[in-house]
């Protein structure tokens, strides 16, 4: 069994494979035993597995390294349910709330305060209904009784009149739209930037892409994974003649599912179109 990687991206996804107990980087900043995953040393859990299909994940970064490694992890597990601790530790989304109460007293668009408020409730309660329903006895989990946790869902629900409901709908689908427009004015760029090798990772939207590696010998993903050229090779012959790939092993992962939008592998949602294009020119 392997247990050294060449690099952060291939930890955290053999890690979120689940298929191995142990696997460092080669500097060992980032490593995981069992169900847990560390970064920089025992003193800074980053993420745990609480079940096979949920990951509670540390979002609060000590150094900028770290908050790469969160990033990181974020993307390699998202194909699980993914929790996050400002969202489910009860103290700090209290102090955020509290925050954002103050913000909003003095507030010319107190709709932005209100909204992040709700989403601090909404997040919450989803935790909530996830422990009861799972029978979770996590050290964060917490229960309907809890006053702390009464006290946030009334003060959620006291700010949402239906005015402002109409107000947050408004604000919804123009950051939306603000958004999507960034995202494909972004996609192109970090695109060009990852097919010239001047990236190796960057993840916008909901695909993942391929390029052939400068040396021609891997397949590289947006997210920093090499796969062997002549894995790729047999896995794109299998596409091309309509094969049945679903379970299929490629390196470390495994073939969830194709249609033609997208390659899923693990946790990489891959565009069709670029799995064609990168397919085609191994294939020469």
């Amino acid at each position: 069994m392997k247990k050294v990687f060449q690099n952060t991206s291939e930890v955290v996804h053999v890690f979120a494979q689940q298929s191995q107990w142990q696997g460092t980087n080669q500097t060992r900043s980032i490593y995981f035993y069992d169900n847990k995953i560390y970064s920089y040393g025992s003193h800074y859990l980053l993420g745990e597995f609480i079940n096979d299909e949920t990951i509670i994940i540390n979002d609060f970064g000590y150094s900028v390294t770290t908050s790469k490694h969160i990033s990181e992890l974020i993307n390699a597990t998202s194909q699980y349910n993914q929790f996050y601790t400002s969202s489910i530790d009860i103290k700090c989304v209290e102090t955020e709330i509290n925050y954002n109460i103050k913000k909003l007293s003095k507030a010319k668009k107190p709709e932005i305060y209100i909204s992040n408020i709700t989403k601090l409730e909404s997040n919450l309660s989803k935790w909530v209904d996830y422990c009861k329903a799972n029978k979770v006895t996590h050290k964060y989990k917490v229960n309907k009784s809890n006053y702390k946790y009464k006290k946030i869902v009334k003060i959620a629900n006291s700010l949402l009149t239906a005015e402002t409901i109409e107000k947050l709908k408004a604000k919804g689908k123009k950051d939306a739209i603000k958004q999507k427009a960034k995202e494909k004015r972004e996609l192109k760029i970090k695109l060009d930037k990852f097919n010239t090798y001047k990236i190796d990772r960057f993840k916008i939207g909901e695909f993942d892409y391929l390029r052939l590696s400068q040396n021609g010998q891997f397949v590289e993903t947006s997210q920093n994974i090499r796969i062997e050229k002549s894995d790729a090779e047999r896995l794109y012959f299998s596409i091309k003649n309509n094969f049945n790939i679903i379970g299929n092993k490629i390196g470390h992962y495994t073939v969830n599912k194709i249609d033609n939008k997208a390659l899923t592998v693990g946790c990489h949602k891959i565009c069709i179109n670029s799995v064609k294009k990168v397919g085609e020119l191994i294939s020469k």
